[in-house]
């Protein structure tokens, strides 16, 4: 019997007396049904022998991280542990001198642990899985390129790396785990790819791959309204990203020593951080962002399909700066959409931090900016037509960048009641949730009709809805007139169709019963008494 297996069977097959391979850290059976798997402790030795020692009971699937117990690994030879840790040292705290001196990284070899290459899976499932993430379903954020996908899992001559291993099971959490009402979204892959991550991040990896992973971590966070994981993990890759080098890239256009693909890629990779960056701070534009605000020379992504394509050329790159056009890609639109937000970031925070800025001052200085932000709604409109597609996140984007400079506005005015809020929204405001309003009616009457929701929608989808909705109810301050409450009713029948995929959904439906709850409270008249 070899050291990576066990002399009897683990917990679950024991008690559901099944044959077990018994094999370390988890058996198969185990891991297809997403199952902790754990064997009773070894009988005690009288001399000494060092082991693996495992829990006497299954780890609960609310367990914390420190009840995991580290997985064996195949040592590095100690001179490449140690050339490897100075190296990197050198890289951060003398980054001048180590490209003086022309420092190179050893490579270092990293195993991948057996539950790990279970959860990721043969060829085939590989394949499966970057079915989901380069269908158009889930092209809302194209960051990786298809051909190094492939060529760094399913190259028969090269051995699987551990950056992109991670990569693949981080894809396979956010692309298809599916969480019931009820369940915990920790899930053992869940726990699975953060402590992989770890071991990763901890061994000093460094490579756009991780961060692509690390990307894909925090969308399901934000998705299953994992907190305040979700903002640690955007923090995370803020920070990979800097020492990657790829804040760099975004105004230079020449003298790359690599493929333009990869700078296609970690410029792509860079504007996903920026944007799940601002998104987390929709909600509260007074913290701090982990990252600078993309300036006006910064350069777009290219054409999505050239990008998909890998035919793309340096010439096909244009700044925030150039006009709109058709040629322009949805993720470009989604990289100016996410600019123009930083600068409805920017003056909401500082409107809720200086008395000094009066509500005219906010509503004249907004002006233009809202038009901005509907400009790239009615340019994704264009783009629906030309491409086919339901849903832009760029025109989310631009919507919840309307809807917070309106909340900020309403907040300095202290709205008090349903004639003040109307009198006081912003044309942009009121078209936004005519369209959202429209939109959503339909999609719930297709429904009901037997036709299939859009799958894929993204998580800035559910945003928007939530805030729509709570800008319908501001404005009709617990006593709505019919036209806003059909709208309500329809932005709350979205988020309870789709929490069943994301439990952020949810919480939006409870924070507006919170919201409407406040409403009927206030409007409950005061009696006086002589």
């Amino acid at each position: 019997m070899t050291a990576t297996h066990s002399r009897i069977a683990c917990h679950a097959c024991r008690r559901g007396k099944r044959r077990c391979d018994r094999v370390f850290p988890a058996c198969q059976l185990c891991i297809r049904k997403d199952m902790h798997c754990s064997y009773p402790r070894p009988p005690a030795k009288r001399s000494y022998t060092p082991e693996i020692v495992w829990d006497d009971e299954p780890l609960r699937e609310d367990s914390s991280f420190s009840d995991y117990h580290p997985l064996p690994q195949v040592e590095q030879t100690p001179y490449l542990d140690s050339a490897f840790d100075t190296a990197r040292a050198v890289q951060f705290l003398a980054p001048r001198i180590f490209r003086d001196i022309q420092l190179e990284i050893p490579r270092l070899e990293l195993p991948v642990p057996s539950d790990v290459a279970a959860y990721v899976g043969d060829p085939q499932q590989i394949r499966d899985i970057a079915a989901v993430l380069f269908s158009q379903n889930a092209s809302w954020l194209p960051i990786v390129c298809r051909k190094r996908f492939f060529s760094s899992l399913l190259n028969p001559l090269s051995p699987r790396q551990a950056d992109g291993v991670l990569l693949a099971l981080c894809v396979k959490l956010y692309c298809t785990t599916t969480v019931h009402r009820g369940d915990s979204p920790k899930t053992a892959l869940y726990r699975t790819v953060k402590r992989y991550h770890h071991e990763i991040e901890a061994a000093g990896i460094m490579s756009l791959q991780v961060l692509q992973a690390t990307i894909f971590i925090a969308l399901y966070e934000m998705g299953q309204a994992i907190y305040p994981a979700a903002y640690w993990t955007v923090g995370t890759c803020a920070r990979y990203g800097i020492a990657l080098g790829l804040d760099q890239l975004m105004t230079n256009n020449n003298g790359f020593d690599g493929p333009w693909m990869e700078v296609e890629e970690k410029r792509r990779s860079w504007w996903g951080v920026l944007a799940l960056d601002r998104f987390l701070n929709f909600g509260d534009p007074s913290r701090h962002l982990a990252t600078n605000d993309p300036e006006i020379n910064y350069y777009l992504p290219i054409d999505d399909q050239s990008f998909i394509e890998g035919n793309i050329a340096h010439k096909d790159a244009i700044p925030i700066s150039a006009a709109f056009h058709l040629k322009t890609g949805s993720f470009a639109r989604l990289a100016q959409a996410t600019y123009l937000t930083s600068e409805a970031l920017r003056l909401a925070a500082s409107a809720a931090s200086s008395k000094a800025n009066s509500p005219t001052c906010l509503k004249e200085d907004t002006a233009q900016l809202r038009r901005t932000l509907e400009a790239q709604v009615n340019a994704a409109e264009e783009e629906h037509t030309a491409r086919r597609l339901s849903f832009c996140c760029q025109t989310m984007f631009s919507y919840c960048g309307i809807f917070l400079l309106q909340d900020q506005h309403w907040q300095q005015l202290r709205i008090g009641s349903a004639i003040v809020a109307d009198s006081h929204t912003f044309p942009e405001t009121k078209r936004a949730l005519e369209v959202l309003g429209r939109s959503a009616l339909v999609l719930r009457k297709d429904f009901e009709n037997g036709g299939p929701l859009e799958e894929g929608l993204p998580i800035f989808f559910m945003q928007t809805v939530y805030l729509a909705a709570m800008m319908a109810m501001e404005i009709g301050q617990g006593n709505p007139d019919k036209e806003t409450q059909e709208k309500i009713d329809s932005f709350r029948w979205l988020l309870e169709y789709l929490r069943s995929r994301w439990k952020v959904a949810e919480i939006y439906m409870e924070i507006l019963d919170a919201k409407k709850a406040f409403h009927d409270f206030n409007s409950i008249p005061v009696s006086r008494t002589t």
